[in-house]
């Protein structure tokens, strides 16, 4: 699943330029609420999230006694 997002994604992405990034549109909640939003502030919002968990591992390691050499997340 993670995949066919990731896929859809990026066709969705490599379709659009700026304007499009920006132009907000009419978008539906899993709850069902109606909202107008962009989607480069979407894509931004997703890429901090996953940052701020790759953080949040990092640190938990760290306390742990574990270093990391890194905190990749890979999409497939």
């Amino acid at each position: 699943l993670r995949g066919d997002v990731f896929a859809a994604t990026e066709a969705f992405l490599a379709g659009c330029d700026e304007a499009g990034l920006n132009a907000p549109r009419p978008v539906r909640t899993w709850r069902g609420d109606d909202l107008l939003l962009a989607p480069a502030p979407v894509v931004l919002r997703t890429q901090t999230h996953l940052f701020h968990h790759q953080g949040q591992v990092s640190a938990m390691c760290r306390l742990l006694g574990r270093p990391i050499a890194g905190c990749d997340l890979p999409i497939d």
